[in-house]
C-alpha cells in the first residue's frame, strides 16, 4: 500500500498531531465513508470468574468485508490494529488495544467527522467509554453501570443477540457489590478477624 507519506508529519508538535498530519485528506475521508458503510464500534462483555467484577469488557472498532485489499488500506491509515479472517468467509480489521482506540481511533474520528448522525451518537458513545477505560472506570460498580448505560447507544439497531444483556449485567453487578459489603458483618459474627 504505502500510501501514507511520513514526510508530511515532521514539523507536528505532538504525536497525534503528527498521526493526522500524516494521513492525506481523500484517504481519511475514505475510511469515514468505509466506516460509514461497513464499520461499527463495539463494547463486548464476557464473564469472567478470575475479575473482581466477574466481567471482561473489550472495545473495539472494526471494518468487515469480503475482500481484504481495502482493510489493508483501512490498517495503514489508521497506523495500528489487525486483520483477520472470520470463519464466514469475511474479513475483518479490528482496533481493540484501549491506548490504540485513545491514542489513533477517537482522535482520527474527531478530525475526519463521521456524515451520519447515528454513527456519530454511537462514536461519541464509544469515546466516552474508551476514555472511562483508559482511566480505569471500568473496575468500579459505578464507573461500569455508567458504561453499561452508554453501551446502549452502541449499535442499538443490531440483531446480534447478547449472551448477557445489560440489565442481567446490572442485576449480578449489583448481588455481587451487596454479598462483598455484608460480607465483613457476617464474618464479625461468626467471630472471623478482619
Amino acid at each position: 500500500y504505502n500510501y501514507i507519506m511520513s514526510e508530511n508529519a515532521s514539523g507536528a508538535d505532538n504525536q497525534q498531531e503528527r498521526f493526522l498530519k500524516g494521513i492525506p485528506e481523500k484517504l481519511g475521508w475514505f475510511l469515514v465513508g468505509f466506516t460509514e458503510g461497513e464499520g461499527s464500534f463495539n463494547l463486548s462483555i464476557i464473564k469472567r470468574s478470575d475479575y473482581a467484577h466477574r466481567w471482561q469488557l473489550n472495545l473495539s472498532f472494526n471494518i468487515s468485508q469480503k475482500e481484504g485489499t481495502l482493510l489493508g488500506l483501512s490498517k495503514e491509515i489508521m497506523q495500528c490494529g489487525s486483520i483477520r479472517a472470520r470463519r464466514d468467509g469475511v474479513y475483518a480489521y479490528e482496533v481493540r488495544g484501549i491506548n490504540d482506540i485513545v491514542e489513533k481511533v477517537i482522535p482520527f474520528f474527531n478530525h475526519f467527522k463521521l456524515f451520519s448522525q447515528g454513527k456519530r451518537k454511537t462514536f461519541e458513545a464509544f469515546s466516552k467509554i474508551a476514555v472511562m477505560m483508559k482511566n480505569g472506570e471500568h473496575l468500579t460498580v459505578n464507573g461500569l453501570t455508567k458504561i453499561l448505560k452508554l453501551r446502549k447507544l452502541l449499535n442499538s439497531k443490531s440483531t446480534r443477540k447478547r449472551k448477557y444483556d445489560d440489565g442481567c449485567i446490572l442485576d449480578l453487578l449489583r448481588k455481587s457489590s451487596e454479598t462483598t459489603r455484608r460480607a465483613p458483618a457476617f464474618l464479625k459474627k461468626k467471630g472471623v478477624k478482619i
